[in-house]
């Protein structure tokens, strides 16, 4: 089953509403955040189908592969992004 980008946006709110709500975001605890949107790419994925050409050319383990190199630039780019909010959020630039 694959994921449309929205639907996978949807999870990554979802997780990380429940990731705030659990884990607060004092004290720079905003790696719970990250964990739940990379949680939430993982479980958003599709498991290896050796009838899609995408997957097939290195079978369940070049798949595997793949995902693991995906959620990393996930999560780098999520950190990355987080960062620049977080720090426009301490600067007050979300005043209105």
């Amino acid at each position: 089953m694959k994921l449309t980008a929205t639907q996978l946006r949807k999870i990554i709110v979802e997780e990380t509403k429940k990731a705030l709500r659990e884990g607060g975001t004092d004290g720079g605890n905003w790696n719970s955040v990250v964990d739940a949107a990379v949680t939430a790419f993982y479980d958003a994925a599709p498991e290896y189908d050796r009838n899609d050409p995408s997957m097939r050319a290195n079978g369940p383990t070049g798949w595997s592969e793949q995902l693991e190199g995906a959620a990393e630039d996930f999560r780098n780019e999520v950190g990355v992004a987080l960062d620049k909010i977080v720090e426009k959020l301490h600067n007050g630039d979300y005043f209105i």
